[in-house]
């Protein structure tokens, strides 16, 4: 039988716990709250700024389309959901693929904008759709059986077009056309010795780190490391890339790259061509400071124009040049910043794919 110190020491801490939990207690508006500032960072960060953009668009063009069907069950086939939502949705599609001629890429992006749009909106959730007992439409409208079949043979018909609807990497021939017109003296005369300069620079660092424009323009002074030399004597460079494509999600993340000399390949020499370029800018100017941009003069164009220039767009999926250039390379492994090396180590005997790549 239980002794009548220990009930009252076990009353005392259920006293004790009940009064922590008062005090800690937590009313309905704080919770609301909790849940608003959960909404408006999901809101914020799920897509990128470029991805939230182009849904919001699709998502208005969607609205206007339906608004002007002469059917009243078609006008709000968007503003609530319904057995016509997924016959609009084909229609507006079939509308744009079919008769205003744009490709199944089109498509993908106004379905994602409108499954999101629907989760979102209508809290529409799952990967099915279909009419419950009580008369009530359930799951998410993009997964409709006709309008699932339609799309599937959007992306079929492109894919047997035989025509490639991606934008093509720069190949060594063009870098090799490329400089030559940069080095031309009427180029020269033209464009200024500095903007040729530049040009090459910029291109052959891109081409060697097969970077997006939008990434190689925020190049700074800080993120390189010049006259290096490895311990066999010869001269490299190395470049810290953070913010990538591919990596979004931490900005302390970063790779650093080894940048070596390649004299047999003097157009694609980024080593030789970016160390001319920073030469030139701090003999006409001032040293560089760990804040400047190591490409400033392509600020006259605007990064919307570098970006359409180069074909490249903020909005293209993760990896999307690695899937361009390396096709058929898709196990490729990761940590290959020593790859320009004369003098690689051992233990890091890569297949010299690159070099058949670009010849």
């Amino acid at each position: 039988m239980p002794s009548s110190s220990s009930s009252q020491a076990s009353s005392s801490q259920a006293s004790s716990s009940r009064a922590a939990i008062a005090r800690h207690a937590v009313d309905a508006s704080m919770v609301k709250e909790a849940l608003n500032a959960a909404a408006k960072s999901t809101q914020a960060h799920l897509y990128s700024k470029g991805t939230s953009r182009s849904y919001q668009g699709h998502v208005k063009r969607a609205l206007e389309y339906a608004a002007a069907t002469a059917d009243p069950e078609y006008k709000t086939a968007f503003t609530t959901i319904s057995a016509h939502t997924p016959t609009v949705l084909l229609a507006f599609i079939a509308s744009k693929c079919e008769q205003s001629g744009y490709t199944f890429k089109t498509a993908e992006g106004i379905r994602s904008a409108l499954k999101q749009y629907f989760e979102t909106t209508f809290n529409c959730q799952g990967d099915t759709w279909y009419c419950d007992d009580l008369n009530n439409w359930t799951g998410n409208p993009v997964f409709d059986p006709t309008f699932a079949k339609y799309y599937k043979s959007l992306k079929n018909r492109d894919g047997r077009s035989g025509v490639s609807k991606q934008s093509l990497a720069t190949s060594y021939r063009d870098m090799t056309r490329l400089m030559g017109h940069l080095k031309d003296s009427r180029t020269i005369e033209k464009e200024t010795e500095g903007m040729c300069l530049l040009f090459q620079a910029f291109a052959a660092t891109g081409f060697t780190l097969w970077t997006r424009n939008e990434e190689l323009l925020r190049l700074q002074r800080r993120d390189l490391e010049l006259g290096l030399n490895t311990d066999a004597g010869t001269p490299y460079l190395t470049i810290t890339l953070t913010f990538r494509k591919t990596n979004q999600t931490d900005a302390l993340k970063a790779n650093i790259y080894e940048i070596h000399p390649q004299p047999e390949d003097p157009d694609i020499c980024c080593f030789t061509k970016l160390n001319t370029w920073i030469r030139w800018m701090e003999r006409s100017g001032q040293k560089l400071q760990p804040d400047d941009f190591v490409f400033p003069a392509l600020d006259k164009w605007s990064l919307k124009a570098v970006k359409w220039w180069g074909g490249w767009t903020e909005g293209e999926g993760t990896g999307t040049i690695m899937r361009y250039l390396l096709d058929e390379y898709n196990r490729y492994e990761l940590g290959f910043s020593d790859m320009l090396s004369p003098i690689q180590s051992l233990r890091n005997s890569h297949p010299s794919y690159l070099n058949a790549l670009v010849k």
